[in-house]
């Protein structure tokens, strides 16, 4: 008899406008080409994934940038 599946949860990719809204939050500027830029957003949209409940909010709408943001801070605290 086979085993049931573990079904991972879905995790919903938040919009470019969506990341771009939480970077400006974060970090206090406007997102630019630059290359440390680059790299501050890759890491921020590899750590929202990370949180499956967060991206899925933040992909909704359910939540905007500022508790995003906080919800980010606060997790970053308990570390």
């Amino acid at each position: 008899m086979p085993y049931p599946k573990k079904e991972s949860p879905e995790v919903a990719d938040p919009s470019d406008e969506a990341f771009v809204d939480l970077y400006e939050t974060i970090y206090g500027e406007s997102l630019d080409e630059s290359e440390q830029s680059e790299e501050q957003m890759q890491d921020l949209q590899e750590l929202v994934m990370m949180m499956p409940e967060l991206a899925n909010a933040l992909a909704s709408g359910d939540i905007g940038a500022t508790e995003a943001a906080l919800m980010i801070f606060r997790e970053a605290s308990n570390v």
